[in-house]
């Protein structure tokens, strides 16, 4: 009886600490991830507000955004912190310059967040430049 006890206490504890504890795994941005534009020519203007949903129960901190190259401006909105069920959005512009190779262009926005299973995120920019 004593052991069976002692189980159980063991057992309880182990089944209250684990539920209090947040699952990573089920913290989640979700976002368009790939961005594909059209032909554009030098100096035109590429302008997308990317909403960012956090799908779960954790506030979401994004601490900064990165661009691969100047070409390319982007900004969050003033609430950088996301509440759960709740979205912040990603301003993005892109204005080909003609140091920028003619034809096919990709380029990556990463930004770094307070998800611990998936602290850094990419949004690719695809298309086609021509003169």
């Amino acid at each position: 009886m004593k052991y069976l006890s002692l189980f159980f206490i063991i057992f309880l504890f182990n089944f209250c600490t684990n539920k209090s504890k947040s699952n990573p795994e089920n913290i989640e941005l979700i976002y368009e991830e790939t961005i594909k534009f059209d032909i554009m020519q030098y100096n035109d203007t590429l302008s997308k507000k990317i909403p960012v949903y956090n799908n779960s129960k954790e506030i979401i901190e994004i601490y900064e955004l990165i661009s691969d190259c100047g070409c390319v401006s982007t900004q969050i909105d003033i609430q950088s912190k996301i509440q759960p069920n709740d979205s912040a959005y990603i301003h993005i512009k892109y204005i080909p310059r003609e140091a920028d190779d003619e034809g096919f262009v990709e380029k990556t926005i990463s930004f770094r967040t307070s998800n611990e299973s998936k602290p850094l995120n990419n949004i690719i920019l695809l298309g086609y430049i021509e003169k």
